[in-house]
């Protein structure tokens, strides 16, 4: 679905640069009924672009009812240039001749309809954003083996859209320069590159681990699920907050005596609910520390070394592994790219 949302996000971009050309040519004196074609895909983009994100978040991402509200403003806009549509054709093109012969500066009336149409759309690369950040807050999605310097560059893009769409914003407001009547269409064209480029190369976002669940390896256990739940949530204090998992020495049967539980629960739940197995498990917690740790500042005089030894690692090329493993980079270039 993810693909098909941006294959949507990109071609109505398109239609929004294109729109730009056919007003410097006043082409709509032509086709008047494209007149309010910019106004529509605004209303779709911002939505779209929102479940374009969504989709990255969550690979199994169903449309609801709920949904559908997303289309009220767009339903309530073309009812209300509806009877626009509905004049002669002659009628259109003498509204359209009349505001061609205009300034160039924007009337208070456009002003605001612009206004509108680019906080609405600022609106939804917010909480895209916001999705994104709440996404990297849930503890529940420590299963999805930390690959989530993917969705990284989707930030970026949102970033960039949302400072392109200020300097647009302000240039509405202000005398135009022929430098910002250039720039944003330029910029936005970049940008539509850039996005369809790294959208498509991003065909193993959904790989955060979804590993299948070896539930048949476990059909005849006497494990039941209130025991289970009770294990994760023991084994959730033990990694997050004793972060148990910065002893070295630390094994199973070890982990396992720290929650009075069965080594062979506790290897059952760590298989179940994150999909792999024991050592991987604390690999991914002492993985997740030491991105922490290079990511503070006042770590940076800490060498890789050190930060390896102080997780829970016994030897560098063991750390090294572990970390390419669950970010598809080495500790120094994500050093590097912070």
């Amino acid at each position: 679905m993810s693909n098909r949302l941006l294959a949507s996000v990109l071609i109505l971009t398109t239609i929004v640069l294109a729109y730009v050309v056919l007003e410097e040519r006043n082409a709509f004196i032509n086709y008047p009924y494209l007149f309010f074609m910019k106004a529509h895909v605004f209303f779709l983009l911002g939505p779209l672009f929102f479940f374009y994100v969504k989709s990255l978040i969550n690979k199994k991402l169903r449309f609801t009812k709920k949904d559908l509200f997303h289309l009220v403003p767009f339903l309530v806009f073309f009812l209300i240039v509806l009877p626009f549509y509905l004049e002669s054709r002659t009628t259109f093109q003498e509204m359209i001749i009349q505001k061609a012969n205009q300034s160039k500066a924007l009337s208070i009336e456009d002003m605001l309809v612009q206004g509108v149409l680019k906080s609405y759309y600022l609106f939804y690369l917010i909480i895209s954003l916001t999705a994104i950040q709440k996404f990297y807050r849930s503890s529940s999605n420590l299963n999805v083996v930390l690959h989530t310097h993917k969705f990284e560059w989707i930030q970026r893009i949102i970033l960039i859209t949302i400072f392109i769409a200020c300097i647009s914003m302000i240039t509405d407001f202000l005398q135009p320069s022929q430098f910002t009547e250039s720039f944003v269409p330029i910029a936005n064209v970049a940008l539509l590159v850039l996005m369809g480029y790294l959208g498509l190369k991003q065909t193993d976002i959904y790989s955060v681990l979804e590993l299948k669940r070896p539930q048949r390896k476990y059909k005849k256990s006497a494990l039941t699920q209130e025991v289970s739940t009770s294990i994760y949530d023991d084994l959730m204090v033990k990694m997050k907050s004793e972060k148990l998992f910065k002893e070295s020495n630390l094994s199973l049967p070890g982990l396992s005596k720290s929650i009075d539980s069965p080594p062979h629960h506790v290897s059952q739940v760590i298989n179940e609910k994150f999909g792999m197995n024991y050592f991987n498990f604390i690999s991914m917690f002492r993985i997740e520390e030491a991105k922490s740790l290079i990511s503070e500042a006042e770590n940076h005089e800490m060498n890789i070394s050190q930060i390896a030894y102080e997780i829970g690692f016994n030897s560098i090329s063991t750390f090294n592994a572990a970390f390419k493993k669950f970010t598809d980079m080495s500790p120094a270039e994500f050093k590097k790219q912070l």
